[in-house]
């Protein structure tokens, strides 16, 4: 592995088969440093992304576009809200009770019950570690209304990274491929899409001169962002990247992966680039026994799309993205109208 900046490294893979050796070049652009900045786990910053999810996100019509289309992930994009909730309606359910009993007491029993809330809230949101969703969805309202600027800042200094893979490729014999290929993981998906915008802007000839441009996603998030109303930006940064037609951009989201809209495409709407979205079919590329155990974790169903199978399917992310094949051969084989091992989504 080599550490090209704080953000930046990649390293080497060889894959080999019948058909030959064929190297690949995996190069990771994080962005994880970013959102740590925002991820503080005290109880002011707690407050804050939940005004900003729930309220933010009520006030901007975000629950009312999500419900529709993915009522699983409104479900669990809720749950957190609901916890604090329960809590509150069991405090005050007691409260009341011990107000009846001793009536003496009434004020300050009414006066504790709220700190007995927030005890029993806090305590109970450790327990089930359910309050990273808050986090992670109110850093996506912050980054909907474009207030996250050093977050911009990585996504322009990713564009040229892929820029200048893409330009060596072209223009130096021992740099040539045949595909560079964008791959965005979850929230990931939104990131990668606003890198491909930038890219094409500043290099409008990717995909058409040099190596084919593919984008992968996986268990997209798109709408937790595109769908907030002051999301302008990110929605025309979907737009542009789905009209660029030399692209290939496929997704897998499960339906059983609640993080993820399996119902709608990363790209909202069609374009003329080569799109496709369907599921990995989980069920029927791991062994039962870890499909059944994947099955009751959310959050591992959520990581799943980045381990290797077990079973030959259409799905592979170790083919996919070191195999020999490039992304729209891929979809040409498996997913194009008359392909014999059409993958069902």
């Amino acid at each position: 592995m080599r550490q090209v900046s704080p953000w930046q490294q990649f390293w080497d893979v060889r894959w080999s088969g019948p058909s030959g050796s064929h190297d690949s070049r995996f190069t990771v652009l994080a962005w994880d440093d970013i959102v740590r900045q925002h991820w503080h786990r005290d109880l002011w910053h707690a407050l804050g992304a939940y005004w900003r999810y729930y309220v933010g996100g009520t006030r901007q019509g975000l629950f009312g576009r999500v419900w529709p289309v993915a009522k699983d992930t409104w479900l669990l994009g809720m749950f957190p809200l609901l916890i604090a909730l329960g809590v509150a309606l069991m405090c005050a359910v007691g409260a009341f009770i011990a107000a009846r009993l001793l009536p003496a007491w009434s004020t300050w029993i009414w006066l504790l019950a709220p700190c007995l809330w927030l005890a029993g809230w806090r305590q109970v949101e450790t327990r089930l570690d359910s309050e990273w969703l808050v986090r992670l969805y109110g850093f996506s309202h912050l980054q909907a209304a474009g207030r996250v600027p050093d977050l911009d800042a990585r996504v322009s200094d990713m564009a040229d990274a892929v820029v200048a893979a893409a330009d060596a490729a072209r223009s130096d014999p021992e740099r040539r491929c045949q595909e560079v290929l964008i791959v965005g993981h979850s929230t990931g998906s939104i990131v990668a899409a606003s890198v491909l915008a930038r890219a094409l802007e500043r290099a409008p000839w990717l995909g058409q001169d040099g190596p084919r441009l593919s984008c992968l996603t996986l268990g997209h998030c798109t709408p937790a962002v595109a769908f907030f109303s002051s999301a302008t930006a990110f929605r025309q940064d979907l737009a542009q990247v789905v009209a660029h037609a030399p692209l290939t951009w496929l997704d897998y989201s499960a339906p059983g992966d609640w993080a993820a809209f399996h119902r709608v495409g990363p790209w909202l709407n069609a374009g003329a680039a080569t799109t496709w979205q369907g599921s990995p079919r989980f069920h029927a590329i791991m062994d039962s026994a870890a499909y059944e155990i994947v099955k009751r974790n959310r959050l591992s169903m959520h990581m799943q799309y980045l381990r290797s199978s077990t079973r030959p399917g259409a799905y592979d992310y170790v083919r996919l993205t070191a195999g020999p094949l490039t992304l729209n051969a891929h979809w040409r084989q498996h997913h194009a109208p008359g392909a014999i091992e059409a993958t069902s989504s």
